[in-house]
């Protein structure tokens, strides 16, 4: 399957590319739409590369065995899926900038937490750890 690239925001028209530029190009034309005609606070544009297809075809094989009508339903064909897979980019992705971000912080506070542990295990004690002892006990 050839990369398909897809423009969306929840405030206006679904676009499909078929060329990245042109994509990119419609991407930040809908940015500058919605930035001069107002919008919502948190409102997302996405620039998308497909990942999987499903294009709906008649069942060739099914069709051999017997029609719809010949079963009694009211339509013509046996239909299926057919599935074309593709990679993901997140390129321009809100999503992608946002999971990154998420990740780092995860990250820095794993790290936050073991070194607590570690300066627990020497008996290091930070200036704020030693000003609540001494507002606990008293001193």
């Amino acid at each position: 399957m050839d990369k398909q690239w897809v423009v969306y925001s929840s405030d206006a028209d679904i676009n499909f590319f078929d060329d990245y530029d042109k994509a990119l190009a419609e991407y930040e034309s809908v940015k500058e739409f919605l930035m001069s005609e107002g919008h919502e606070e948190g409102t997302q544009v996405h620039l998308m590369e497909t990942i999987k297809v499903a294009t709906s075809v008649v069942d060739k094989e099914r069709m051999k065995i017997s029609t719809p009508k010949e079963e009694g339903f009211e339509w013509e064909y046996w239909a299926k899926w057919e599935e074309q897979n593709s990679t993901i980019s997140w390129e321009h992705s809100y999503e992608k900038e946002a999971l990154i971000k998420g990740n780092k912080i995860k990250k820095l506070q794993n790290e936050l937490e073991l070194c607590k542990e570690i300066m627990k295990e020497h008996g290091i004690v930070l200036r704020k750890d030693y000003e609540q002892m001494r507002k606990e006990s008293n001193w």
